[in-house]
């Protein structure tokens, strides 16, 4: 498991131009599981850009649902399986972590705080339960998050991997866990949530070294093995 932290140094702030965001009701009126999406529609068009009905679609391999959107064609379900499985997995980090959300060093009065690929938003949640002063704005290319959240806990329809419409300088802390698969280009996220961290706040990254390892020293893991070819499927 790797852990990355990093603090935003001082830098000016610069003014960004938003587009209205728009949504195709044929799609949305699609989506029949009323408990588990919900949007501001003030964070919306305050943050961001127009959203297309593509990123409301699904594909479906041997009878599972797998989001798509401009940029990422995700590799996991988003059926109700999967989704039990990153709560577990949710779990099972904070018991590595000692039960701890984060491990950066924020302040104990946050005011907005910003988790990429929340998922089922577990975290986020959480993390808006244990900071009530903070708003928590959850983002993900897929519409799986609870309607019954706390009040200081939003989430909404995005996809990281493409240009933030975030007012720069503005989140105290950027969350990011367990995205392995799902990004294209590490360099231009990190920058983007460089840029739209505020001075003095914090980024912190955590992915897990997925790389399968035999425990047999007689199987070599060289660049041709199975074992490394799937590795490199997600990074």
């Amino acid at each position: 498991m790797a852990e990355t932290i990093g603090q935003q140094g001082q830098r000016p702030s610069s003014p960004v131009n938003l587009a209205p965001i728009e949504f195709d009701p044929r799609v949305v009126g699609n989506i029949d599981d009323q408990d588990r999406f919900t949007v501001s529609s003030e964070s919306l068009r305050d943050s961001t850009a127009t959203l297309t009905s593509s990123i409301l679609e699904y594909r479906h391999i041997h009878g599972r649902p797998f989001q798509q959107s401009k940029t990422t064609e995700y590799w996991a379900p988003t059926d109700d399986d999967y989704q039990e499985a990153q709560d577990i997995l949710h779990h099972c980090t904070l018991l590595l972590l000692e039960n701890r959300l984060h491990l950066a060093p924020i302040d104990k009065s946050p005011q907005k705080i910003l988790d990429i690929g929340t998922g089922t938003g577990i975290w986020a949640i959480d993390m808006a339960e244990e900071y009530p002063s903070a708003e928590v704005l959850g983002i993900d290319i897929s519409a799986v998050q609870p309607t019954f959240v706390p009040p200081n806990c939003v989430f909404q329809i995005d996809d990281a991997q493409l240009d933030w419409t975030f007012k720069p300088d503005d989140f105290d802390f950027i969350h990011m866990r367990y995205l392995y698969g799902a990004i294209d280009d590490w360099g231009k996220l990190y920058r983007q949530a460089y840029k739209h961290v505020r001075p003095g706040g914090w980024v912190e990254s955590l992915e897990i070294d997925i790389q399968t390892r035999s425990e047999n020293p007689k199987v070599e893991n060289d660049d041709d093995h199975i074992f490394k070819k799937w590795y490199q499927l997600f990074f």
